[in-house]
């Protein structure tokens, strides 16, 4: 088995120099992310192009091979460099010696539709549909379903289509051997469903868990979001986690989904940014925090506030709705405060904003706590948490009795956490609007919630005349 994969890139397409590796040894999810048009697709295709000596020349437009462009990958101690060569006035990459076939098969590369292994078998077995002769795929699936001929019920990927899908609609899958082939079907009974007319999702999980199972040490995957919805994603890299453990592979995988970065932040897995400067292209391990606002580009404004949340978020924008402004504010979630301390400190080092007038807004039972209060640029609202607060207004009957909502009041949780996510759902679903409750929490806290304000104004020099 390999340990390591190196791979440089000179002058391929926009990019003039990349220096990519990859431990292969800790057996772990590697999340590559970046902005539109920085390389990553062009680094998948090159590292597919190991595999596939002619990746390049078949997938990519015209001329992004030149002269002095080259390929140079290190596979453990062994160097395979491919130069360019002209060919009929076309610049194309040639390697003079022969990769190890055994080398090769230990990395596998999933592009996007329709250049992806999923799509090819689709193909072959459109092609091999119009054949109803013995021994072809088609005729073997038919013949073992009507027979009822299955060998291995496929127990884990029935398993992790169930989990990742939240369903167990897959419990009627069933394996088909074809020679050296894996085939899968859904027996209905009295019909059956193959694999290549699975959703398009469904289908792209199939092949994944192909690949894995054939042994392979690297798994390279690009847009690994593409045809699954926000909670399947989650699932799909919870299940992604732990298939590297067990099968002992490595999955590198693109993506611009922020579902995803956040859960591989979670699991502790390696996050990558992809930065262009001029062509020289640089993959850095980052934070999720600090590739969240370079992603987003909250750049251009002249004033940042850092929240914990949403809820807190809708708040600060009520209390500024009506005063004239003078000067442009972004309010960014940040989620908790400790994560907002981290964008605050990366903006100092890094400067993600393009501005250093940035302020911290936190609930206020985060003003107990000393690594909060010491710093001048941490405010708190004037009540401890603005869901907790509701609770108390309905508590106590300041806002009017709503019978339905009494219920719901009464199966709160004492723990805060708890019932702050009850509430959270009661004021979101069931009040009347949102500008309402925050108007009834300010007459409470009157005279607190103007001085509050106040120290907003000032920071964003708003005019309130």
């Amino acid at each position: 088995m390999i340990n390591n994969f190196k791979i440089q890139l000179q002058n391929i397409q926009h990019i003039n120099s990349l220096d990519y590796s990859i431990d292969l040894s800790q057996n772990r999810l590697h999340c590559l992310v970046g902005k539109n048009s920085v390389g990553k697709t062009t680094l998948i295709k090159a590292i597919q192009n190991f595999k596939d000596t002619t990746t390049l020349d078949k997938l990519s437009r015209l001329n992004i091979i030149k002269k002095d462009s080259k390929i140079i990958y290190e596979v453990d101690s062994k160097v395979y460099t491919f130069s360019p060569l002209n060919d009929d006035g076309k610049y194309i990459l040639d390697l003079k010696e022969v990769i190890d076939s055994k080398t090769q098969k230990q990395i596998y590369v999933e592009l996007p539709m329709p250049n992806d292994q999923r799509t090819k078998s689709y193909q072959k077995f459109k092609e091999d549909y119009k054949s109803t002769k013995a021994g072809t795929s088609t005729y073997k699936i038919q013949s073992d379903f009507a027979t009822k001929n299955y060998i291995d019920k496929p127990k884990e990927l029935i398993d992790i289509l169930n989990r990742i899908y939240c369903t167990n609609k897959f419990n009627n899958l069933e394996q088909i051997n074809i020679g050296k082939d894996i085939y899968y079907i859904q027996d209905f009974g009295d019909y059956y469903l193959r694999e290549d007319d699975f959703s398009s999702g469904e289908y792209m999980l199939v092949q994944l868990f192909k690949l894995i199972n054939r042994g392979c040490k690297l798994l390279v995957i690009d847009e690994i979001e593409i045809s699954l919805d926000s909670s399947a994603q989650i699932n799909f890299i919870d299940t992604l986690h732990n298939l590297c453990t067990k099968y002992e592979v490595n999955i590198l995988f693109s993506t611009h989904s922020l579902a995803i970065m956040k859960k591989i932040n979670e699991l502790d897995e390696k996050l990558y940014y992809m930065q262009n400067n001029n062509g020289t292209t640089s993959i850095e391990n980052h934070s999720y925090n600090f590739i969240k606002a370079e992603l987003f580009q909250f750049r251009g404004y002249d004033r940042i506030i850092l929240t914990e949340d949403k809820m807190l978020k809708d708040y600060l924008e009520y209390i500024l709705l009506a005063e004239p402004m003078y000067t442009t504010y972004k309010i960014i979630v940040c989620g908790g405060a400790d994560e907002t301390i981290k964008i605050y400190k990366t903006n100092d080092e890094n400067d993600i904003f393009g501005t250093n007038k940035v302020k911290i807004i936190l609930d206020k039972d985060m003003s107990g706590k000393t690594k909060y209060t010491t710093k001048e640029y941490i405010n708190f609202i004037p009540f401890n948490d603005i869901e907790i607060k509701c609770l108390e207004l309905y508590r106590n009957k300041t806002i009017p009795n709503d019978t339905e909502i009494d219920k719901l009041i009464e199966k709160i949780p004492t723990d805060k956490d708890k019932s702050k996510c009850v509430m959270k759902n009661i004021i979101s679903k069931k009040i009347k609007t949102q500008n309402e409750l925050f108007t009834l929490i300010n007459h409470t806290e009157e005279e607190q919630v103007q001085e509050f304000k106040n120290i907003i104004i000032k920071f964003l020099e708003i005019s309130s005349q």
